[in-house]
């Protein structure tokens, strides 16, 4: 009989504590990834308006991507925005590590974007590492519970 109550008190006791230390309190989690994710979808909606609105103006231009070219440093410090601001959110303890390599892979595929004289020239020699980036930001982003960081 003793043995009962003491596993019951000792069961309460951690699920006592961990709802008090926030790990597991739903509350935290889901204001956060409120936050998070409409950063990306802030960035993703005014991204895709500027590429929209540049390919309308180069409507008959022969290279869609000379266009983009000439963006392509608008739409990168856009980016080098949302990733600032993704950082100054506080990540809850169980995404943590998922939600750093996420912003650290948005970091990195920065670095493996075509050059806008490669966009130009429709040369892209980092694309498989990029692709390859990006999957790892996919992955990291879903890990965290972000279904817009993409």
């Amino acid at each position: 009989m003793g043995r009962k109550l003491l596993t019951g008190a000792v069961v309460v006791g951690v699920a006592w504590g961990a709802a008090g230390c926030g790990g597991d309190d739903p509350e935290p989690r889901a204001n956060f990834k409120q936050q998070a994710n409409a950063i990306c979808a802030r960035f993703a909606k005014d991204s895709q308006t500027l590429i929209s609105e540049t390919l309308r103006r180069a409507r008959g231009a022969n290279n869609a991507n000379a266009a983009i070219a000439d963006v392509r440093d608008e739409i990168v410090a856009q980016r080098r925005r949302e990733i600032d601001s993704l950082r100054e959110l506080t990540p809850p303890d169980g995404v943590a590590d998922a939600y750093e390599q996420m912003t650290e892979s948005m970091e990195a595929g920065l670095e493996l974007l075509p050059t806008a004289e490669e966009m130009r020239a429709n040369r892209d020699p980092k694309g498989e590492r990029r692709q390859a980036q990006e999957s790892r930001l996919r992955q990291a982003a879903r890990r965290a519970g972000l279904r817009n960081c993409t």
